[in-house]
Protein backbone atom coordinates (compact mmCIF):
# COMPACT_ATOMS: atom_id res chain seq x y z
CA UNK A 1 0.00 0.00 0.00
CA UNK A 2 1.40 3.35 -0.98
CA UNK A 3 0.21 6.71 0.23
CA UNK A 4 0.84 9.49 -2.24
CA UNK A 5 0.81 12.93 -0.67
CA UNK A 6 0.17 14.47 -4.08
CA UNK A 7 -2.98 12.40 -4.41
CA UNK A 8 -4.55 13.98 -1.32
CA UNK A 9 -7.84 15.69 -1.86
CA UNK A 10 -9.12 17.86 0.92
CA UNK A 11 -11.90 20.36 0.65
CA UNK A 12 -14.38 21.57 3.21
CA UNK A 13 -17.66 19.71 3.32
CA UNK A 14 -16.87 16.97 0.83
CA UNK A 15 -19.66 14.49 0.35
CA UNK A 16 -18.58 10.86 0.26
CA UNK A 17 -21.09 8.02 0.54
CA UNK A 18 -23.83 10.54 1.36
CA UNK A 19 -22.02 12.02 4.35
CA UNK A 20 -19.97 15.20 4.72
CA UNK A 21 -16.29 14.95 5.63
CA UNK A 22 -13.57 17.46 6.38
CA UNK A 23 -11.06 15.45 4.32
CA UNK A 24 -11.29 12.74 1.71
CA UNK A 25 -7.89 11.27 0.88
CA UNK A 26 -7.19 9.25 -2.26
CA UNK A 27 -5.22 6.13 -1.35
CA UNK A 28 -3.50 4.29 -4.18
CA UNK A 29 -3.10 0.65 -3.12
CA UNK A 30 -2.38 -0.98 -6.46
CA UNK A 31 -1.07 0.24 -9.81
CA UNK A 32 -3.69 0.31 -12.52
CA UNK A 33 -6.65 0.42 -10.12
CA UNK A 34 -8.55 3.52 -9.06
CA UNK A 35 -7.58 4.93 -5.67
CA UNK A 36 -9.68 4.17 -2.61
CA UNK A 37 -11.39 7.02 -0.76
CA UNK A 38 -10.38 7.56 2.86
CA UNK A 39 -12.91 9.94 4.45
CA UNK A 40 -12.07 11.70 7.71
CA UNK A 41 -13.65 14.30 9.99
CA UNK A 42 -11.49 16.36 12.32
CA UNK A 43 -13.56 15.36 15.35
CA UNK A 44 -12.88 11.63 14.71
CA UNK A 45 -10.16 9.56 16.27
CA UNK A 46 -7.66 8.86 13.45
CA UNK A 47 -7.27 5.24 14.58
CA UNK A 48 -11.04 4.65 14.43
CA UNK A 49 -11.17 6.19 10.94
CA UNK A 50 -8.21 4.05 9.88
CA UNK A 51 -9.86 0.91 11.28
CA UNK A 52 -13.10 1.66 9.44
CA UNK A 53 -11.18 2.24 6.19
CA UNK A 54 -9.31 -1.06 6.61
CA UNK A 55 -12.51 -2.95 7.41
CA UNK A 56 -14.54 -1.36 4.58
CA UNK A 57 -11.85 -2.18 2.02
CA UNK A 58 -10.87 -5.65 3.29
CA UNK A 59 -7.25 -4.63 3.93
CA UNK A 60 -4.79 -6.22 6.32
CA UNK A 61 -4.81 -5.11 9.98
CA UNK A 62 -1.07 -4.59 9.58
CA UNK A 63 -1.81 -1.28 7.86
CA UNK A 64 -3.63 0.25 10.84
CA UNK A 65 -0.75 2.36 12.18
CA UNK A 66 0.34 3.43 8.70
CA UNK A 67 -3.17 4.58 7.77
CA UNK A 68 -3.75 6.33 11.11
CA UNK A 69 -0.39 8.11 10.97
CA UNK A 70 -1.13 9.14 7.38
CA UNK A 71 -4.39 10.74 8.58
CA UNK A 72 -2.65 12.53 11.46
CA UNK A 73 0.18 13.82 9.27
CA UNK A 74 -2.03 15.00 6.43
CA UNK A 75 -4.92 16.47 8.37
CA UNK A 76 -2.54 18.83 10.20
CA UNK A 77 -3.98 17.97 13.59
CA UNK A 78 -2.25 17.44 16.85
CA UNK A 79 -3.45 14.22 18.40
CA UNK A 80 -2.77 13.80 22.11
CA UNK A 81 -0.91 10.61 22.91
CA UNK A 82 -2.24 10.49 26.47
CA UNK A 83 -5.25 11.89 28.29
CA UNK A 84 -4.80 15.47 29.35
CA UNK A 85 -5.65 15.44 33.07
CA UNK A 86 -4.67 18.54 34.97
CA UNK A 87 -5.27 17.15 38.43
CA UNK A 88 -2.92 14.90 40.38
CA UNK A 89 -5.69 12.40 41.10
CA UNK A 90 -5.40 8.78 40.07
CA UNK A 91 -6.96 8.01 36.72
CA UNK A 92 -7.79 4.42 35.82
CA UNK A 93 -6.50 3.89 32.22
CA UNK A 94 -9.42 1.59 31.39
CA UNK A 95 -12.34 3.58 32.78
CA UNK A 96 -10.99 7.14 32.76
Amino acid sequence: MTFYELEITYFSDIRCVFQEYDYVFNVDIEDGKPPLKLPYNCDEDPWFAAQKFIHDNNLSQLYLDQVANFIVNNSKQSVPLAPSHTSNEFCDPFTG
